[in-house]
């Protein structure tokens, strides 16, 4: 697509060409020019912050040590009385596995 532009085709001729939009066209010259091809590649963030930190974590790995055996759903009631934080049940079943 860049390669269109810097052969003389327009943004939107060239975006057609590769079948993206124009804005998309625009945004990607905008990086190249700014960058050229790391400018191109995508910038993935860390993701939302886990609603518990490590320090919680850890205090929560030691509450489920003195508290066995727990249900699935007494551990999750437990999650939110001791933290004030809460999970959709699969979710929680996840962060249970890596605990």
């Amino acid at each position: 697509m860049i390669k269109n532009v810097y052969l003389g085709n327009t943004v939107t001729e060239a975006a057609t060409r590769v079948g993206v939009l124009t804005p998309t066209a625009s945004r990607w010259i905008g990086r190249w020019n700014d960058g050229a091809v790391d400018g191109l590649r995508p910038e993935f963030s860390d993701g939302r912050p886990p609603k518990l930190d490590e320090h919680q974590r850890e205090k929560f790995r030691e509450v489920l040590e003195q508290h066995q055996p727990l249900t699935t759903h007494e551990i999750q009631r437990l999650i939110e009385d001791a933290f004030e934080v809460s999970y959709a049940y699969r979710h929680f079943l996840r962060i249970l596995k890596y605990l």
